[in-house]
């Protein structure tokens, strides 16, 4: 896949399950891959695959059953930075390899009701580390009723670990009628 001329948004969104990033413009996400990092659990077996100590996503899902793995975010909360971190740097340069961010703005899916604080320290690891060219945040809810056209509707959101109920007129979530579950698809029962 050829990388999209400079100017054309990313579009990131990291879940607690899966991470789903790619272009503006595309159909389809361009990599989904699980919300997971591994580290080495057992030295001596580890000894001839490399000098990786760290797995992200799909690789660390193939070698789970030797490495310590974490989950940096849990009901859409960031539990563990530096594995948020390692995430990003993943999808950037990993999977895009993108060399020069600084020509691409990003649109970030956020959450309901994220806090300000965490907003701005996301924002600052994104301009300040990743040099992106600009950064938009937009919560999921918007993205799902205006994805079909609409811009009043309610949208229920299901995911790994938590559902919302959101109401949204006229392009407008009515902020006091937001409920949340933390139940969702990892509390599943068989």
């Amino acid at each position: 896949m050829a990388i999209p001329l400079p100017g054309t948004p990313i579009i990131i969104d990291l879940g607690s399950a899966y991470v789903k990033v790619g272009f503006a413009g595309d159909p389809t996400p361009r990599f989904v891959f699980p919300t997971m990092i591994g580290t080495e659990r057992y030295k001596a077996i580890m000894v001839d695959v490399g000098a990786r100590n760290l797995y992200v996503g799909n690789d660390a899902m193939k070698m789970r059953g030797v490495l310590k793995v974490s989950y940096p975010i849990e009901r859409g909360v960031i539990k563990d930075w530096e594995g948020y971190y390692e995430i990003l740097n993943y999808l950037f340069y990993s999977l895009l390899r993108i060399e020069d961010l600084s020509q691409y703005p990003v649109v970030y899916t956020e959450s309901l009701f994220v806090q300000p604080d965490i907003k701005e320290y996301i924002a600052r690891v994104l301009f300040e580390t990743h040099g992106v060219k600009s950064l938009i945040f937009v919560p999921t809810p918007f993205l799902s009723l205006f994805s079909v056209g609409l811009t009043t509707g309610l949208v229920i959101e299901s995911g790994d670990g938590t559902t919302w109920i959101v109401p949204i007129i006229n392009g407008k979530i009515v902020q006091e009628a937001v409920q949340r579950l933390n139940l969702a698809g990892m509390d599943a029962v068989s």
